[in-house]
């Protein structure tokens, strides 16, 4: 059989579209198998440490997947030499003369008594930690497969690896969102997370709680809606003022008066590429929302632990991002002016910080970036 172009392109169509999770990668398989006359097939990662994991079997081959998985595998001779031709398609006759293979364990017990007497593959997408492949077999009695099956599938590799690694890559999107959300949501104050275009990217669940019950504002369509409420108002102000600053080391401090009672905002500029709008130079914003009735003295241990600050340093660095001056951090902690002078000291010289805002830059968007690198 001689596979056509126009069976070809269908089949490229099928490898973007499915994905590659556990129901496309059979129906990817299943796709394949028919144009190169092939009765089942499997795809499967090997790892460094020699193990295998089984993305999906289709026809004959899912029966029989364990007995490879725990002992044939590991010594089926064509892996090695397939793995050296990496980005190939080969048949089996290519890697090793006819003759010596059909000697072989792996063959005798395993692949003729399963009707699997010909096959044909190609390892096509590899990391530091894994190597994928795709492998099609078929009975002795149809014959081997031939050059123009070899092409064709070598025709795919470029595509398989490319939905491959497009798949990683949303699959690392996603894990590292998720631990995103779990960082901030661990922390005990509001964090929203805003892009170059003013688009809430992120928001833990004190920050949407403070929106809502204190402020009275919600999220639409990404946006922060303005409800009219003065609180609401403030909050958009002071953002409206750091975008005409323009600059990636601004900070905003304000205390908004809402229904439920003061909230303490600082809007800080975060400098993180991704997350900064096309063609315009306007940094990610981080808002911090700190409940009057809630100190963000929890907070101290995380900072702490972030920056490895003294207690005292921890309780003066929480006390500026909440909006106090080095006054009433003081008063707070007990301590005089002057002790709270050496702690800022000392804290200015472990960020390498210039000034007071400073140090609340810094701070939060450091923590940013530990959440991002979990």
């Amino acid at each position: 059989m001689q596979p056509c172009a126009d069976t070809l392109s269908g089949l490229i169509d099928t490898i973007y579209a499915v994905g590659f999770g556990e129901k496309s990668w059979l129906d990817l398989l299943r796709a394949i198998e028919p144009p190169l006359e092939s009765t089942s097939s499997f795809a499967f990662s090997a790892h460094p440490t020699g193990s295998m994991h089984w993305l999906y079997a289709n026809g004959r081959a899912k029966d029989i997947v364990q007995p490879y998985q725990q002992y044939y595998g590991s010594i089926d001779p064509l892996v090695p030499r397939a793995i050296a031709r990496f980005g190939r398609a080969m048949a089996d006759q290519e890697l090793m003369a006819r003759s010596e293979y059909t000697r072989t364990e792996i063959y005798n017990d395993y692949l003729a008594r399963n009707g699997l007497g010909h096959l044909m593959g190609a390892f096509f997408y590899r990391t530091p930690e894994r190597i994928v492949t795709v492998s099609l077999h078929r009975p002795a009695s149809i014959g081997p497969y031939g050059p123009s099956e070899t092409r064709f599938l070598e025709m795919l590799v470029p595509h398989l690896a490319r939905a491959a690694r497009l798949q990683d890559l949303a699959n690392t999107s996603a894990w590292r969102a998720t631990l995103l959300r779990h960082a901030l949501d661990r922390l005990p104050f509001g964090v929203i997370l805003l892009d170059g275009h003013d688009r809430v990217v992120d928001a833990n669940e004190v920050g949407l709680s403070l929106l809502g019950r204190c402020m009275r504002s919600t999220v639409r369509e990404r946006k922060l809606a303005d409800d009219g409420s003065l609180a609401a108002k403030g909050l958009h102000s002071a953002i409206a003022r750091m975008r005409r600053q323009r600059g990636s080391h601004a900070t905003e401090f304000l205390t908004l008066l809402t229904p439920t009672g003061l909230v303490r905002v600082v809007v800080t500029a975060c400098a993180r590429p991704e997350l900064e709008a096309p063609g315009e130079p306007l940094p990610a914003l981080v808002i911090s929302l700190f409940p009057a009735s809630c100190p963000p003295r929890a907070s101290c241990a995380f900072i702490k632990q972030l920056f490895d600050l003294s207690p005292r340093e921890a309780d003066i660095a929480v006390g500026l991002i909440g909006g106090q001056t080095l006054k009433e951090a003081a008063e707070a902690l007990r301590i005089t002016i002057g002790t709270a002078r050496g702690y800022l000291k000392s804290l200015l010289h472990k960020l390498g910080a210039r000034r007071q805002s400073d140090i609340v830059r810094i701070i939060l968007s450091a923590s940013l970036a530990s959440c991002h690198e979990i």
